[in-house]
């Protein structure tokens, strides 16, 4: 702007680059006076001194300081390759011969190759250290302290605080954002360091960079989600595309600017003008644009069938991680008379929701009976499996003990058949009393095992979600929705035709329950008349969802509890069961 060329370049360049240095110190400032001023706010004694406090303090704020360096790299670094950025004339002086001028793009005022402009470099080489090589080389370093902890899954404050580096990679190929970003220096800046009289070099340099670039992505993949990939694919070959553009068209301009009165550039390109190269151009990005918008929508869509546990906040897979010097992220406590078949299932099942974790399972990594309190301490979380005589077992009460005395976060799953587990009071009752507390009162999660797909499918969710929400990576969460692609929890269910459900009032808890799956299935009405069927007069006395006249039932609700049958009610309604039947309710 106008505004600007009223200061020297070189003032604009001291702004430009430190000014972003002002705004990360204020904001590491702002988080110490926070510390300090809770600090003064808290009661005496404080805990802490006042300069414990302060350092608290920048760390609190810096990841969000890495975060902004990240932001202000590329253009800051572009702007300061731009001292190298210079514009030739052609000037005829009075009596003298042509002679060629090279002024710098962002001051007119300022000559290439003199000692104004030497200066100007210099400064922008001392800058250049600040920012893109400085840059590059604290993100390279900090990813490569995250080696260890990611290739471990084993979250850290560092880890954390560099996350926005890596969390969208694969772990394999965590550190390919510092390749990204010095392609981004590169092209955006670096490129400008070729004189200008070899400006088609330049071209060429960038063109290579961007095949390499391209090919390299496709070929290792490095994006978590496939789209990304595919999308990054995209980018790439439609900025290698204008590149070649430009190529094609600083030739002709060349061959034209040499030549203007011959045909040369057609007999050596083919084209009598611009206009077949800047029209192919635009149909071959707006092609490449299109096949790989669809690849990526058809790839995200056979990505989304998979049924593997997903969040609901972001549609992807959960990130496994595991404190430092842990072996599994889960332990499966159970008593082999009537919980193996099942702890089994629940092992297998989790593998295939959840590819990575890490699950003990007696028959699989039990290598020394004697070390249970050992495999209890490698373990992140503690899975109780709570089927008849579980509390009776020497060996479960061991893991119990360890697991509490360890203080290790636990979850509770409750074997619901009869004959192998019982309800929560019974098998309450077989605990001892000095656990009770520990495992029954600490509101730990529960989940009900039984023997159906679907209901087992809501039980692993409850048991994934615990776990998760002890990884390191989700421990500042209350809650993490979780759902599987194609199971019921994500299905609208709808009745094909009118249902008229009848809850009789001889069925104590029948009309709540009916209201219950009103309220969740659209198309479903309620009636609670007095009778129903081909010797009942029909009048409701309550109607919801609109049934405001007598109507025959379609369905009719038996809803079975420990008040069901008994006394006159029983008897009524084991009468309009009967007629039920007779009516093929």
């Amino acid at each position: 702007s106008s505004s600007s060329q009223c200061l020297p370049y070189w003032s604009r360049l001291v702004a430009v680059s430190i000014s972003p240095v002002g705004v990360i110190a204020l904001l590491l400032l702002a988080g110490v006076g926070l510390r300090l001023h809770q600090r003064r706010l808290a009661p005496s004694p404080r805990p802490l001194p006042w300069h414990a406090e302060a350092a608290l303090g920048l760390l609190d704020l810096t990841p969000a300081s890495l975060f902004l360096v990240f932001c202000f790299v590329p253009s800051v670094s572009a702007f300061i390759f731009r001292a190298w950025s210079c514009q030739a004339y052609t000037i005829s002086p009075p009596g003298e011969a042509l002679a060629l001028v090279e002024y710098m793009r962002q001051d007119a005022s300022v000559e290439c190759g003199t000692s104004e402009h030497d200066s100007i470099t210099l400064l922008a080489i001392l800058l250049l250290l600040l920012w893109p090589f400085g840059s590059l080389a604290l993100y390279t370093s900090l990813l490569a302290a995250c080696y260890r902890p990611l290739q471990a899954k084993t979250a850290n404050a560092l880890t954390e605080a560099t996350a926005f580096l890596h969390r969208e990679y694969k772990r394999r190929w965590y550190w390919w954002e510092a390749v990204e970003l010095a392609r981004k220096l590169v092209l955006t800046g670096a490129v400008l360091l070729i004189p200008e009289e070899r400006a088609f070099l330049r071209l060429v340099v960038a063109t290579l960079i961007c095949s390499c670039y391209a090919v390299g992505i496709a070929a290792v993949r490095p994006y978590k989600r496939i789209e990304d990939s595919v999308l990054a694919v995209a980018m790439s070959l439609v900025l290698l595309l204008f590149f070649l553009g430009a190529n094609w068209t600083t030739v002709y301009l060349g061959i034209e600017e040499r030549h203007p009165n011959s045909k040369d550039a057609e007999a050596i390109l083919g084209l009598s003008s611009l206009d077949p190269i800047v029209d192919s151009l635009i149909v071959l990005v707006a092609v490449a644009l299109l096949i790989f918008l669809i690849g990526a929508i058809v790839a995200a869509r056979h990505i989304a069938k998979v049924p593997t546990i997903r969040l609901v906040s972001n549609k992807q897979p959960p990130e496994l991680m595991i404190a430092r010097g842990l072996t599994w992220h889960l332990f499966n406590s159970h008593i082999w008379s009537t919980g193996q078949d099942a702890a089994a299932v629940i092992k297998n099942e989790l593998q295939l929701l959840l590819p990575g974790i890490k699950i003990f399972l007696d028959v699989d990594d039990l290598d020394d009976i004697g070390a249970l309190e050992e495999y209890i301490a490698r373990s992140q979380m503690i899975l109780f499996f709570l089927s008849k005589g579980y509390f009776r077992s020497t060996n479960c009460l061991r893991e119990v003990r360890s697991s509490l005395t360890m203080r290790k976060p636990l979850v509770l799953v409750q074997e619901a058949h009869p004959a192998k587990g019982g309800t929560l009071e019974e098998l309450r009752a077989e605990c001892p009393e000095d656990l009770q507390a520990g495992v029954f009162e600490a509101n730990w999660r529960l989940a009900v095992w039984h023997r159906i797909e679907d209901f087992q499918l809501v039980s692993l969710k409850i048991i994934a979600e615990a776990l998760l929400l002890r990884m390191p990576n989700h421990c500042r969460m209350s809650s993490l929705p979780l759902f599987v692609p194609g199971d019921a929890s994500t299905q609208t269910l709808v009745f094909s035709k009118p249902v008229v459900l009848w809850a009789s009032p001889a069925n104590p808890g029948a009309a709540e329950l009916a209201r219950e799956l009103a309220r969740a299935f659209p198309g479903l009405t309620v009636s609670t008349v007095a009778d129903v069927g081909s010797s009942a007069s029909a009048h409701p006395s309550m109607a919801l969802r609109g049934l405001d006249r007598p109507g025959k039932a379609t369905h009719m609700l038996l809803y079975l509890n420990q008040t069901t049958w008994l006394e006159h009610d029983g008897e009524r309604l084991a009468e309009q069961v009967n007629h039920g039947r007779e009516d093929k309710l």
